[in-house]
């Protein structure tokens, strides 16, 4: 059966070494970016990130100034595991398996204004051009899309462009695949080039982008919309 989608769906991400930037809805496509934040991610001390996930939403919520009535909710978990007695814990085991066994982060205003003592460390998630920790790469997205952008990972009917650095290599693309279509639960993405999308928006398929980025600067060649490796 085919999939229709709505341009006011359309989710673009753009990673970046300092600052990750996403909107959702394209029908304006002269509209800025409505999300800039940093690609950092802190390590909340095990004890806080051993609280049940109704407790650390909590805490995210009060930091980042979040109503209640704009966090996804419980319904989010597949019918089979909703259980009105059981609530938040069934949603964490539905949704967020991964999450039992590993660090627990926080990102953007959360962090900045985190109590002293709650974050253990920090992590740059893109460093030199390069995705550095892919777990924290994993819950930066999630974050991304269910915080900042309001998608439901349960019903996600957003397309998703990832606009990426272009030295990835192949393993790191197919990484970024996999949490779109498995933690993010993408109906389709696509995995674009920056400086083929700056080519792009200059109406051109042929010439030499320069990036000035905060880690690293790269040059790239692009020969009728392909990017030349050599």
């Amino acid at each position: 059966m085919a999939i229709s989608y709505r341009e006011e769906n359309f989710v673009v991400i753009e990673l970046g070494s300092y600052t990750t930037r996403a909107t959702i809805d394209t029908t304006d496509i002269n509209r800025l970016p409505t999300v800039a934040i940093r690609t950092r991610a802190g390590v909340l001390k095990q004890d806080i990130g051993a609280l049940p996930v109704s407790s650390d939403s909590e805490i995210v919520e009060k930091q980042n100034g979040i109503h209640a009535n704009d966090m996804p909710d419980k319904d989010e978990a597949p019918e089979a595991s909703v259980k009105a007695e059981e609530g938040d814990e069934e949603y964490m085991d539905a949704n967020d398996e991964q999450e039992g066994s590993e660090l627990n982060y926080v990102f953007g205003s959360a962090l900045d204004t985190a109590e002293e003592g709650t974050v253990t460390q920090t992590v740059d998630i893109i460093c030199g051009g390069f995705v550095s920790d892919w777990d924290a790469m994993s819950a930066f997205l999630r974050h991304i899309i269910t915080k900042e952008l309001g998608v439901r990972i349960s019903s996600n009917f957003s397309p998703i462009l990832f606009s990426v650095p272009p030295l990835w290599p192949k393993t790191d693309l197919e990484s970024l695949t996999q949490i779109a279509f498995e933690e993010l639960n993408a109906p389709s993405i696509l995995i674009v080039e920056q400086p083929l999308l700056a080519m792009y928006g200059n109406n051109a398929a042929t010439g030499l982008v320069v990036d000035f980025g905060h880690s690293a600067t790269t040059v790239t060649a692009i020969l009728d919309s392909a990017i030349q490796w050599s």
